[in-house]
C-alpha cells in the first residue's frame, strides 16, 4: 500500500501489485507499507532506493513473520547502512534465526 499527500493536501492511497513496483514512481509516496515482506532483500533495497531518489523523508514499513527469519540479518544490515534504528523485534527475529541454524 502506498500513501501520499497531494499538492492540494488530499491523501492518496494506492494499492500496487509487487510486479508493478518497477514501473511505479514510488518516490512520490510519503509512506509505503509492505503488508507481507518482499521476496528478496534486493527487491526491498530497490523499493527503498526508488523512494530515496525523490525524498529522504519517506517511510517504508514492512511486516515480517517467522517464515521470513532468513531475511532478518540482511535487513538489519540494510537498516544499519541507512543509519536507521533496528527494532528490537527484528533483532529478536534474527536471534531466532541464528538459533535455528545452530
Amino acid at each position: 500500500m502506498f500513501y501520499r499527500v497531494d499538492s492540494d493536501r488530499r491523501a492518496a492511497v494506492s494499492l500496487i501489485d509487487l510486479v508493478q513496483i518497477s514501473t511505479t514512481d514510488i518516490g512520490t509516496y510519503d509512506v509505503v507499507v509492505l503488508p507481507s515482506f518482499v521476496p528478496s532483500i534486493d527487491t526491498y533495497v530497490h523499493i527503498l532506493t526508488k523512494m530515496a531518489r525523490t525524498s529522504v523523508n519517506g517511510v517504508l514499513h514492512s511486516f515480517l513473520t517467522k517464515r521470513d527469519t532468513e531475511l532478518a540479518a540482511p535487513l538489519i544490515a540494510v537498516l544499519e547502512q541507512c543509519g536507521q534504528e533496528v527494532p528490537q523485534t527484528l533483532q529478536d527475529l534474527n536471534h531466532t534465526s541464528n538459533m535455528l541454524e545452530d
